[in-house]
């Protein structure tokens, strides 16, 4: 099913869901009693009671859902060690709840389920409302895996072989889970608050893309393997980032460009390698789009860029690293340490230091007026500069920079020409230095074009 047809029917779902009444008053608990490789669609293969003695659900709760027919289950299903196949029919689904409050799905140690169909469209999905445990088992389907409800994921493996894996509910802990997916990783938080999700230990490997969008996305210790770029799936050419990905502790990115409205922030050890390969796509930089940028907000972290990039002609090929572009570079060579980097060769950067600037109005001291500065934006974010109270560049007005003002209140810095702050480049936002220069082509596969 093409992607635009798939998420019209999903919407459709979803809305269905919510208009009409619900199968049942209130959710069941059933465990899977059935055979090795049972069905999961069988009501007799399920039970009310763990040893297979008590009753079965009614006959026709548990379906395939479809366009047609498309009510979630509304059980509390578990799944306690066995195997467990799925075969959906044509363009059949398993989706965990009503949209609204009921069902969930609970797969404990050791289990496996697999949903497939001769068609290759049996998506596995949970709404919003519904709950989903899952812990060092295996979920495989052959299309997409959504998540919307609920979610928790401990150790495992998660697998998509033909479509994408999709996380639009923030309502979500992933520990230790590893994600294979044959299409694009999507991060849209959709029905709940973009935030509070908590992802440590993650691996993820990507044929296609790697998706952030209108969602801060924040994973400590993991790591992110995608032959595509970092974006906004679907939407192209954005004038503002509208979603973050920071990567905390050891944590790893590979992708092939950072790109369409997305921030990259690397904190801790975390590290970045952006292949820029060309894929006869005329993509030759390693960072496109106004509001695309990356930060490396510690002296740990590192900022991989191989292969040089070749297509700096173009306006909209701007890429920001700590607030300073790669073409201002040009113009100006001492905003960079070395300054030996042409800013087009391949390289690895990272940051010597964590310098900070609390002279938020640039009128060479830091005084009274500059901790107002920094009252009136507590709290913003994606600040570029410090004009904002944003001290240490990290994008962040925060408590950190309230203590940089307390460290320098009352130091000067010489006094502004004609009264108002020179022009001179500030370290915080660009005190880049050249580890070591990345030679070598990377070959990769084919990429995916969703």
């Amino acid at each position: 099913m093409n992607t635009p047809m798939r998420f019209v029917l999903w919407g459709v779902v979803c809305l269905s869901v919510i208009l009409v009444p619900t199968i049942s008053a209130s959710a069941a608990t059933f465990f899977f009693t059935g055979p090795s490789g049972g069905d999961f669609y069988d009501e007799s293969n399920w039970n009310d009671l763990a040893n297979g003695l008590g009753s079965s659900p009614a006959a026709g709760t548990i379906e395939p859902t479809t366009a047609l027919a498309p009510f979630g289950i509304t059980h509390d299903l578990i799944i306690d060690g066995d195997t467990v196949s799925a075969d959906g029919g044509l363009d059949g689904s398993i989706r965990i709840g009503d949209g609204i409050s009921l069902g969930g799905l609970d797969i404990r140690a050791g289990s496996t389920l697999d949903i497939f169909n001769s068609s290759f469209n049996s998506q596995f999905g949970t709404s919003a409302g519904s709950t989903f445990s899952f812990v060092d088992s295996v979920l495989t389907a052959d299309d997409d895996i959504v998540f919307r409800g609920s979610d928790f994921m401990s150790g495992g493996t998660i697998e998509s072989f033909a479509d994408d894996v999709e996380f639009r509910s923030s309502d979500l802990t992933v520990a230790g889970t590893t994600f294979n997916v044959d299409d694009s990783t999507i991060f849209e938080a959709e029905l709940t608050p973009a935030s509070g999700a908590s992802i440590t230990g993650a691996i993820f490997n990507g044929t296609g893309r790697a998706g952030i969008r209108d969602f801060n996305v924040t994973m400590t210790d993991s790591t992110l393997i995608y032959v595509g770029d970092l974006e906004n799936v679907f939407t192209t050419d954005l004038d503002d980032a509208t979603g973050t990905l920071t990567l905390l502790g050891n944590s790893s990115l590979t992708a092939d460009q950072v790109q369409e409205g997305v921030k990259l922030v690397l904190d801790g050890n975390s590290s970045a390698t952006l292949t820029n390969v060309d894929n006869g796509t005329n993509e030759t930089t390693w960072i496109t789009e106004a509001s695309t940028r990356v930060t490396l907000n510690s002296i740990t972290a590192s900022l991989v860029l191989v292969n040089p990039q070749t297509n700096l002609s173009n306006a909209s090929d701007i890429h920001i690293f700590n607030g300073v572009t790669g073409l201002s570079y040009n113009a100006d060579p001492s905003t960079w340490v070395p300054t030996t980097w042409n800013g087009t060769d391949a390289v690895t950067l990272a940051i010597t230091s964590l310098p900070t600037d609390p002279d938020f109005d640039g009128d060479g001291d830091v005084d009274g007026t500059d901790f107002l500065t920094w009252q009136r934006g507590f709290g913003l974010t994606g600040q570029v500069g410090n004009s904002n109270g944003d001290a240490n560049g990290d994008g962040v007005v925060d408590a950190s920079d309230l203590a940089a003002w307390e460290g320098k209140f009352g130091t000067t810095s010489g006094p502004a020409v004609g009264g108002a702050a020179t022009a001179v480049p500030e370290p915080a936002s660009g005190v880049l230095l050249l580890i070591a220069a990345v030679g070598g082509l990377c070959c990769f596969g084919r990429r995916s074009t969703l």
